[in-house]
């Protein structure tokens, strides 16, 4: 199940927190899964985008924040 989506600020990508654990990354255009990111230990609440930079956030139920750097495709 996803829990909570963000766009990107470029409007070209899509970031979703799922209750499998993982952060999920799609692009908006071709509909393909770019990134599958795993790391949490529960379910991932959030996800959102830095406003200017490629980087992605997270924040689970195992009380986990993470920041991590994507290509800027």
């Amino acid at each position: 199940n996803l829990l909570k989506c963000a766009w990107s600020p470029d409007n070209h990508r899509i970031s979703c927190g799922s209750s499998d654990h993982y952060v999920y990354v799609w692009d908006v255009s071709s509909r393909r899964v770019l990134y599958k990111l795993p790391g949490h230990q529960g379910s991932v609440n959030a996800t959102d985008f830095h406003p200017k930079e490629p980087i992605l956030l997270s924040a689970g139920s195992d009380k986990k924040i993470y920041l991590g750097e994507i290509d800027n495709q």
